[in-house]
């Protein structure tokens, strides 16, 4: 998207006075601006360069990804350079929020969980490699870690 059409979009939306905040105003606006794009186009642009939706899932932004979720659900199948889904990196980041958000997804959540990334590890793997993310644990004793780690696990057994 250009910078112009960019500064349009956020202009335009946070002229608008209701009570959502400023940056759902202007995604919500960029989403409009570009609905007459092809799916494939919006795809590619969700995927590069920055690979949006797994930036939001690995920094536990749900607000983002959900709204993306929402309006191209399509994206849930799409992976990272590792082969990850969103539920991937949500779990091996530790975001909580993130996974719950994809755990009610039902159907398409069992689907994902058998998928393996390019290194052989499927999500119940992720849960079980150490935290490459620990202050998302809030500095919990080691058994409280333990248990929230153990968590991780029940949910796919």
């Amino acid at each position: 998207m250009s910078g112009a059409l960019y500064l349009k979009a956020y202009f335009s939306a946070s002229k608008r006075a209701d009570q959502s905040p400023d940056w759902e105003q202007v995604l919500l606006r960029i989403l409009d601006l570009v609905m007459d794009i092809a799916s494939e186009e919006i795809t590619d642009l969700m995927r590069t360069p920055s690979s949006v939706i797994f930036d939001a899932a690995m920094s536990g932004n749900i607000q983002f990804l959900g709204l993306l979720l929402r309006r191209y659900p399509e994206l849930l199948w799409e992976k990272d350079e590792k082969g990850r889904s969103v539920f991937h990196v949500a779990i091996l980041y530790r975001q909580e929020k993130v996974f719950n958000l994809i755990y009610n997804t039902g159907a398409v959540r069992d689907y994902l969980v058998g998928i393996e990334d390019s290194d052989g590890n499927n999500m119940l793997h992720l849960a079980g490699m150490s935290s490459e993310n620990k202050d998302k644990l809030g500095g919990l004793r080691a058994t409280h870690q333990m248990q929230r780690e153990i968590l991780w696990f029940k949910v796919f057994l």
